[in-house]
């Protein structure tokens, strides 16, 4: 039988067991709360209805005993009312026993339904006797009714015994079913334990011992001691999945240990290769090393070189454009120069005009001083006529006192043209001194001018001489720069195929060393290998 149909077999017996057990004590504790709940739906309201019964009896009871008490004081309707309430009140308790007698058994019920017709009979003839008002006959009547009131009150109380006889039965039939329930539950638990502790012997026997055999060879070989040269043993007969699980890794061993001596066997020879290849590898190395170092040493020289042919070229580049601005601005001065010539021309021709305008304004000024002096003198005049016509509007009294004012008047306009008369005077005087100098300045600035046309035209023949200097300079430069760029661009061609030159030394020596790196980790892994094997035992 195979392991997995052993596992089937014991789980499924095992639960089986357990659901067996589990519906079984389900059933049994329905049953109990099926006990509990009737106890309190049925029994519990025949109770309440039992004591309903029993007030609507005492409150009747009551009514019909007061009927006695006041079989003098009142009327008949007062007695027939209370009769009658004590009928309803019966008729009520009937209904409530009904329903009672329904849902409880015992065997005071036909008597205690016997005793209530009793008494309905009874207030029906408590009824005729008060309406034919016979009180003695009444009072006995009334006597009679109370008497069976007390019957019917003990036959209600043997009911209420028997009720709760059969409560109390309920109770212990509900205690019985729950002990049975545990009983059972412990019993299913026991069985549960052995058959789990059976089942758990079984597989430690079949299955987990021949496992933990396999997981040590397993772990041996992991650990990399393994022995290639043990089996596990396999009893013979044995079919299941241990069994073909420990063939099979009897199987894996085997070839792993075939392909270990393999392994060893390369091994050994590849150490022998890799050594030879290390050797030549790192001869050509250095002769890759030292081409590199000579390309890079050329390349450097040309790079030195072609550094400082740009250098020069730019040099020629920057004294071509520095000569071409040299010329412009040549050009620009002899031009500014002529300018300059045409404008001082213009300078002397306007400083002697100006020389003119000044002799003419220093004769205007003559003529203003000649003016101001004849209005001093009327002004003089004027004050004197003023002064005489004030002494005569004194004479004049009181008719010449306007004419006194008018001559004052005209005394102070006299002092006032007299004081401006000689402010302008005094301007004009200063107007003359400032003239004859502006006017000699005038004269020193035109022969300065003179002067100065003879040195700029001087400057122009300088500059013509310069702007015939430059020219050749441009034509020498020209020529230089082109011989620059030829040599600049051989230099460049040489420069790239030095560096493709040195390019491909570089990744010579490259690979080299990539090489040289594969053989040495080649080298260690083949060690790597040889040492892992080595700790496996294996067949000569």
């Amino acid at each position: 039988m195979s392991v997995k149909y052993k596992l089937a077999l014991s789980f499924i017996s095992l639960f089986t067991i357990i659901i067996i057990i589990s519906v079984y004590s389900y059933l049994q504790i329905k049953k109990g709360n099926s006990y509990i709940e009737d106890i309190y739906k049925v029994k519990m309201k025949s109770i309440e209805n039992l004591f309903r019964f029993y007030r609507n009896a005492t409150n009747a009871s009551n009514s019909i005993q007061l009927i006695k008490i006041d079989i003098d004081k009142k009327d008949k309707d007062s007695l027939l009312g209370n009769s009658r309430k004590a009928y309803v009140l019966m008729e009520d308790a009937l209904k409530s026993f009904n329903i009672i007698k329904k849902n409880i058994k015992s065997d005071s019920l036909p008597d205690l339904q016997k005793s209530m017709e009793d008494l309905v009979s009874e207030i029906d003839t408590i009824n005729k006797l008060i309406m034919n008002n016979e009180k003695e006959k009444l009072l006995d009547e009334i006597d009679v009714y109370l008497d069976k009131t007390e019957e019917m009150k003990d036959i209600l109380l043997n009911v209420i015994d028997d009720i709760q006889f059969g409560a109390k039965e309920y109770y212990d039939q509900t205690s019985a079913n729950n002990k049975r329930s545990i009983i059972i539950l412990v019993s299913a638990i026991a069985i549960g334990i052995i058959v789990f502790i059976t089942i758990s012997l079984i597989l430690e026997r079949s299955l987990i011992k021949p496992i933990r055999n396999t997981t040590e060879m397993l772990k041996d070989i992991a650990e990399g001691e393994g022995d290639l040269t043990k089996e596990i043993e396999v009893k013979a007969g044995r079919k299941d999945e241990i069994s073909s699980l420990a063939n099979y890794f009897n199987q894996f061993v085997s070839k792993l240990e075939k392909i270990i001596k393999k392994v060893m066997e390369h091994s050994n020879e590849n150490k022998e290769e890799t050594k030879k290849i290390t050797v030549m590898m790192e001869q050509l190395d250095q002769t890759a090393s030292i081409l590199s170092d000579i390309v890079s040493s050329l390349s450097s020289a040309i790079e030195e070189m072609n550094s400082n042919v740009h250098v020069v070229a730019e040099n020629s580049n920057n004294l071509a454009e520095m000569s071409e601005d040299i010329a412009i601005a040549t050009s620009k001065g002899s031009r500014n120069v002529e300018d300059s010539i045409i404008s001082i021309n213009n300078i002397g021709e306007e400083t002697s005009q100006l020389i003119d305008i000044f002799e003419k304004f220093n004769e205007s000024v003559n003529k203003i001083q000649e003016v101001v002096t004849v209005i001093n003198d009327i002004a003089d005049q004027t004050n004197l006529l003023a002064l005489n016509a004030a002494i005569e509007a004194a004479r004049a009294g009181e008719h010449g006192r306007g004419f006194a004012v008018v001559a004052d008047e005209v005394r102070k306009l006299a002092g006032k043209t007299s004081d401006s008369t000689k402010e302008i005077e005094k301007i004009a005087k200063n107007i003359t001194m400032q003239s004859n100098t502006v006017q000699d300045k005038i004269e020193t600035v035109n022969e300065g001018v003179s002067v100065g046309i003879k040195k700029i035209s001087e400057v122009q023949s300088v500059f013509n001489n310069i702007s015939n200097m430059i020219t050749e300079l441009k034509h020498k430069i020209a020529e230089i720069n082109l011989s620059i760029k030829e040599q600049s661009a051989a230099m460049d061609e040489l420069a790239v195929q030095t560096d493709k030159v040195l390019q491909s030394a570089n990744d010579i020596k490259s690979a080299i060393d990539i090489g040289v790196n594969t053989i040495n980790n080649l080298e260690k892994t083949v060690e790597n290998l040889d040492r892992l094997v080595g700790v496996f035992k294996v067949r000569g």
